[in-house]
């Protein structure tokens, strides 16, 4: 067994995991009110156990076991957990509602915590990377649950699409999440994630995307908006031209040990490597 693997299958002893959880819901605690977040998800709730209560506690949870939201509620009942945020005991329906409740809001929660964290970071440049994936969703409540394209090779199963966008280094901070269907191609998805996060991007922006996601409408959006993009081009039978005229006398040598060339072609809207 590898050094790695010890620490991936190494256990918290019971004393070990309460210090964790103790600091983790310190941290939570600390970010929660840094961000402003106990004025703008409590105003969703105003009666019964308090909702900013509950989502910082759910927060300590899945940073922590990540389980169901069911054992969290078990986790959440503990007198010490209960005393720590001044609330009564509850019942798991309780913090489904919440987590509902919270989700049909997750736009307005999430441009509030793009605007806390530009803000804690001293709105930096606004770089960003722009990437997709799919999970299998096993599950019959789900509306959003659709068969399609599968990243993680699971065809014959129903899938949820996620959209992630996160700053370029040196911040490799993520600022946006969009949740799709499992049968929404890349192109449909990458225009509901750019969209969450185009308001924040300052002029002159880059914006790196795959080669999925590429089509003309993307890319008029993204000049429109004043930013640049980076991405795989799809090629056609123009570039097998291109590739076929392959002259060493005019591309450019980037790689002599492995003989890769390259060459520049400068059109009025973008640049082709």
């Amino acid at each position: 067994m590898t050094k790695q693997n010890k620490l991936r299958t190494t256990q918290l002893t019971p004393n070990e995991n309460r210090s964790f959880s103790i600091c983790t819901t310190l941290m939570i605690d600390d970010l929660y009110e840094r961000l402003g977040f106990n004025e703008i998800i409590g105003w969703y709730k105003s009666k019964g156990i308090a909702l900013d209560a509950l989502a910082r506690g759910m927060l300590v949870d899945q940073l922590g076991d990540n389980f169901s939201v069911l054992q969290a509620s078990e986790r959440l009942n503990r007198k010490e957990v209960l005393d720590h945020y001044g609330i009564k005991a509850f019942d798991p329906k309780t913090l489904y509602r919440a987590m509902e409740l919270l989700g049909r809001n997750r736009e307005h929660i999430i441009r509030a915590l793009q605007d806390g964290v530009l803000e804690l970071l001293g709105r930096p440049k606004t770089d960003v990377f722009l990437d997709r994936t799919s999970i299998v969703y096993y599950g019959d409540m789900a509306k959003l649950a659709k068969y399609g394209y599968s990243y993680d090779h699971h065809p014959g199963e129903r899938h949820l699409t996620l959209g992630a966008t996160q700053l370029a280094p040196p911040y490799d901070v993520p600022i946006s999440l969009t949740v799709e269907a499992g049968n929404v191609n890349d192109q449909a998805h990458m225009k509901a994630t750019y969209g969450q996060v185009r308001r924040l991007l300052a002029p002159g922006s880059l914006v790196v995307f795959d080669r999925g996601a590429n089509d003309k409408t993307k890319l008029d959006r993204i000049k429109l908006d004043g930013n640049d993009h980076l991405t795989a081009k799809k090629l056609n039978s123009s570039d097998d031209a291109v590739f076929l005229a392959f002259d060493p006398e005019h591309w450019k040598r980037i790689d002599a040990e492995d003989g890769v060339y390259a060459l520049k072609r400068v059109f009025p809207s973008r640049v082709n490597y």
